[in-house]
């Protein structure tokens, strides 16, 4: 299943991408600054593919810039498109939020009313995997060198007071589920779970096994914000249609795979 890519100067971005770089645009410019160059072309090619920002974006005159604006009780360093009002000829800013830009742009999937069988298992074995590697993730916190970690998607120091999620670098946890699966020959269909619902585990204690060592072969686990691990998500990954398998075969006799 191919996600949304939009090619903004250039490059070819999916949501996760665009985001980072939409990140980095903003974190590396003080409020106040202009962009120019590059990152001003890439925020006026995104913002002219939105029908909110599309007619600003598209002005001659308009400027990008980074400016601190109150939202609330606080105020929030954000992209600002710059223009000349038609009115009265006066400059005035619009806001670009990053997180309305992202979602314009990459609009979130509209969920059927009902998964099917095979969709529904391939989310409850998902989440029996995450379980038996808990432990691993759990270790990884603990051993955060408080000091001299970094977040390994922002680059900044971490510190003990920070909201901090262990990330899976390189290769994300999706992308490892399914690189086991396809080494053992199987898909999420194939895999029988126990235990109750919220706690679901993979019944056979030898695939587990075999699971939980390939996670700890495979997996970089790094310190990450939670803000930033979130933001990039999966990194515009998605599980093949083909891994999660289906029940189709076992029709006849509507066999269960939750014991």
């Amino acid at each position: 299943m191919a996600l949304k890519k939009l090619t903004i100067q250039g490059e070819e971005h999916g949501k996760g991408s665009f985001s980072k770089t939409l990140t980095a645009i903003i974190t590396n410019h003080r409020a106040g600054a202009k962009l120019i160059g590059k990152p001003g072309l890439f925020v006026l090619q995104a913002c002219g593919m939105c029908d909110k920002w599309t007619v600003v974006a598209n002005r001659a005159c308009t400027e990008v810039r980074v400016a601190n604006k109150q939202i609330g009780p606080r105020k929030v360093k954000m992209i600002v498109l710059r223009t000349i009002s038609e009115k009265d000829g006066k400059s005035h800013d619009v806001m670009v939020p990053k997180q309305q830009l992202v979602d314009a742009l990459f609009p979130a999937k509209k969920r059927e009313a009902t998964d099917t069988p095979e969709n529904a298992h391939y989310k409850k074995v998902r989440g029996a995997m995450r379980n038996a590697v808990s432990y691993q993730m759990k270790k990884a916190r603990k051993n955060i060198d408080w000091g001299f970690a970094e977040c390994c998607n922002t680059g900044k120091l971490l510190r003990q007071s920070m909201k901090i999620d262990i990330d899976h670098y390189g290769s994300c946890f999706a992308e490892l589920c399914d690189e086991w699966l396809a080494f053992e020959g199987l898909t999420y269909c194939d895999v029988m779970l126990a235990g109750p619902p919220n706690n679901k585990k993979i019944k056979e204690k030898d695939l587990e096994s075999s699971w939980m060592n390939f996670h700890y072969r495979r997996a970089n686990l790094r310190p990450s914000l939670a803000s930033a691990n979130r933001s990039k998500g999966a990194d515009d990954y998605a599980t093949p249609v083909e891994s999660i398998g289906t029940f189709k075969a076992q029709s006849d006799s509507e066999m269960s795979l939750d014991w």
